[in-house]
């Protein structure tokens, strides 16, 4: 696992959700998760830093789109890089080349609008001094392959996720 920022709440929980759901296979491991500092290029320098230090990798999680897209760079340079699956967590344009070209597997996606939305929502209310909502549950989506073969970057709105992406209902996320 890459990650941007060590101490930034949603990628930590995203990191703690992927180590949470990999307990359940018991073939699978997480080596460890390192630290880009949001840059592409210190990613894709850990990527192979990674790849020497454990050739058994085959799995790689950007947890930001500059994580994925280090990862991208230094995989896609690979003459097996059709050996190696690659997650990410964002709709970027480099994501979605990715997905396109086979080379990302699959990437986890929030609905940024809705997210705005409810977040104006919960403003009102606590500036009518009416109690907030602790937890607002918003959908993500699985962006992979199957879904952009018509999708044009930006294209990810409300009425176009039921045709391009498989919706999820797995996680919480805290309001």
């Amino acid at each position: 696992i890459i990650s941007g920022l060590e101490n930034q709440n949603s990628q930590k929980q995203k990191i703690q959700g992927f180590q949470d759901a990999v307990r359940a296979w018991p073939q699978m491991e997480v080596i460890c998760v390192e630290y880009s500092g949001m840059d592409s290029v210190q990613a894709a320098q850990t990527t192979q830093t990674l790849l020497k230090a454990y050739p058994e990798i085959n799995v790689f999680v950007g947890i930001t789109a500059p994580d994925l897209e280090g990862i991208l760079k230094t995989i896609e340079a690979k003459l097996n890089s059709d050996a190696y699956h690659l997650i990410g967590f964002d709709d970027s344009a480099s994501t979605i080349s990715g997905i396109r070209r086979g080379l990302v597997t699959v990437s986890i996606i929030e609905e940024p609008f809705e997210m705005g939305r409810q977040a104006v929502l919960q403003l009102v209310k606590n500036m009518e001094e009416a109690q907030p909502v602790r937890w607002i549950q918003t959908e993500l989506f699985e962006l992979s392959k199957k879904h952009t073969k018509q999708m044009q970057i930006g294209q990810l709105q409300p009425d176009a996720v039921e045709i391009y992406c498989k919706r999820l209902r797995l996680f919480k996320i805290k309001g």
